[in-house]
């Protein structure tokens, strides 16, 4: 995906966020960051994005992954695209030598927490006063 398709995509799913990307001082270096050194894939139905993760799998010497953001649209989310999105991140990185994925999500963004524990995901450590990491051995 080029930097404007996924400038875009983040733009339409912004609002999935607890804290918004878009309206961060930052938004212009995080979609540099994310289109030069990330891995983004979309899923869609019917051609429409129903969703998209953005994840890095560069780390060679902890050989975890990382998901950057993850986001289905509410009318999609009974499709079950966000298991099968990580499903295709685990399977990756499996076949890259990656023995685990890492990621970041807000204590209280409970649908998220329960939705990355149905697919393996537990809580790790405090990332800061309000968020956490959850990893997911493979």
């Amino acid at each position: 995906m080029n930097k404007e398709t996924i400038k875009n995509i983040i733009i339409k799913y912004d609002e999935l966020f607890t804290k918004s990307v878009v309206k961060s001082q930052n938004f212009e270096e995080f979609i540099d960051k994310i289109s030069c050194n990330a891995n983004v894939i979309s899923a869609c139905i019917n051609g429409q994005v129903a969703g998209y993760c953005a994840y890095y799998m560069n780390d060679f010497e902890s050989r975890e992954a990382y998901i950057t953001l993850i986001a289905v649209d509410e009318d999609f989310q009974a499709n079950h695209l966000g298991t099968i999105m990580l499903d295709y991140i685990k399977a990756v990185a499996v076949i890259n030598g990656f023995i685990g994925i890492r990621l970041e999500v807000h204590n209280d963004n409970i649908n998220a927490i329960r939705f990355y524990e149905h697919n393996n995901f537990v809580a790790e450590r405090r990332a800061s006063n309000h968020s956490k990491y959850m990893k997911c051995n493979l």
